[in-house]
């Protein structure tokens, strides 16, 4: 390689790591507007820089929350930027008490290093409505099953107060079998209760035919009571079948 070309790789590598550094990341949350029970992420999006995405630690001060990652801009990894493919990438800020908070993007070139501010935004995180009597205490959402029971399942969602899940199982004839659990209202922290259990039928996937071919029916009720963080207790009266089932998070 001729030595005018290394020159010029390395002065279009100073000029991208200069021009990098005089941009600011875009920092967005998501929800836009969270709740003090609603787990928040923040979305780090920018121009040019690259950074170790592994490397990323979350730190808090008062109302000020750092978010911080080791820098990705060495002559050699510039060189080779195809491999360093520039995505933007959410870090899980979890669930704040109502208030305003300045959350910070900042990247290091070496681990432990002087740190370079790269992006700021301003984070409100609202109190719950007034009306509701009872929120949930953990962020229930995950896979949830009985590892003694593999096969079956419930997937639960819980966003602001409302909580949404669909389980998985067999029917009495051992075919696969959908329900949802929907509109359980919190009696308790940690207890959902009599929402409606939901079934429904229609066409195979390769031919759906519309929403006028989904028959949907009211299957019966379901209750969730929340043993801590971990595990629960489902209680169900399905197709006339009452009974309960002890579940856990499913861990990956």
């Amino acid at each position: 390689m001729k030595t005018t070309s290394i020159f010029n790789m390395i002065f279009a590598a100073a000029a991208l790591m200069a021009s990098a550094l005089s941009h600011a990341e875009t920092l967005s949350f998501i929800p836009a507007a969270p709740t003090r029970i609603e787990s928040v992420r923040v979305r780090v999006d920018g121009p040019a820089i690259r950074y170790d995405a592994t490397s990323v630690k979350v730190s808090m001060a008062g109302n000020k929350i750092t978010v911080s990652a080791q820098l990705l801009y060495s002559i050699p990894t510039i060189v080779a930027l195809d491999i360093y493919r520039r995505v933007p990438f959410d870090v899980e800020l979890g669930r704040l008490p109502s208030g305003t908070y300045d959350v910070e993007f900042v990247g290091n070139r070496t681990e432990g290093g002087p740190a370079t501010s790269l992006g700021a935004s301003r984070l409100v995180v609202a109190e719950l409505n007034s009306t509701y009597a009872f929120a949930p205490m953990y962020d229930y959402t995950d896979i949830w099953w009985n590892p003694e029971e593999s096969g079956w399942g419930i997937s639960i969602h819980v966003k602001n107060r409302n909580l949404f899940a669909a389980w998985f199982v067999y029917d009495s004839m051992g075919r696969p079998t959908w329900y949802t659990i929907q509109g359980c209202g919190w009696s308790k922290p940690d207890t959902c209760e009599l929402g409606t259990v939901v079934k429904a039928t229609g066409t195979p996937l390769g031919g759906i035919l519309g929403l006028s071919a989904i028959v949907m029916s009211s299957a019966g009720v379901g209750s969730i009571r929340f043993n801590g963080y971990d595990s629960a207790t489902m209680l169900y009266t399905v197709d006339g079948i009452s009974s309960q089932k002890t579940i856990t998070r499913q861990l990956f």
